[in-house]
């Protein structure tokens, strides 16, 4: 139903999940209640790895967000962020959160906001930038070797030790 038809958007063309960053999908709908809300999002994440920012507006603006597990983003200060600028309040734990606020009329914009910062935060790091730093590391490492008073047996084994925690998974 709603949830496909959402994911297929989110997609474009191709009936299968790209192999990219995580779908993010931005919804808002009108009288929907928080409780349809909830489910919507519930079966959005468990179908593929996404984000869902939802929206409702009737009494109130509702909200709800949610996320597939594994996925890095902090949902519930995205939420929290997103009913501020309603001026609301909402809360929840680890993939999903639900909250609302008065101002009906910034709904759209709290939405958009929320997606802005989950794609600001799925945007990999260039590989340029990347081994550049690398080079830098390197290049001062034999240096700050030369210059510790510590015996180079300590030495050697910190350095190991602290290369195989940075490149334990």
């Amino acid at each position: 139903g709603e949830a496909r038809r959402l994911l297929d958007e989110a997609r474009g063309a191709s009936p299968a999940p790209a192999a990219g960053p995580p779908a993010v999908i931005v919804a808002a709908y009108d009288g929907w209640a928080p409780n349809d809300l909830r489910v919507l999002a519930t079966r959005l994440v468990a179908l593929a790895p996404c984000v869902a920012l939802l929206g409702s507006r009737s009494d109130k603006a509702h909200l709800v967000f949610a996320q597939s597990e594994g996925l890095p983003h902090d949902v519930p200060a995205l939420l929290k962020a997103a009913v501020g600028h309603l001026g609301g309040k909402g809360g929840g734990r680890g993939n999903m959160a639900q909250g609302g606020g008065e101002r009906l009329d910034l709904l759209d914009e709290a939405l958009q906001r929320a997606r802005d910062a989950v794609q600001a935060r799925s945007q990999p790091m260039s590989p340029w930038l990347t081994l550049s730093l690398a080079v830098l590391f390197v290049s001062f490492g034999s240096i700050l070797v030369r210059l510790a008073a510590a015996p180079p047996l300590a030495v050697s084994f910190y350095r190991m030790a602290i290369a195989s925690l940075i490149l334990l998974p």
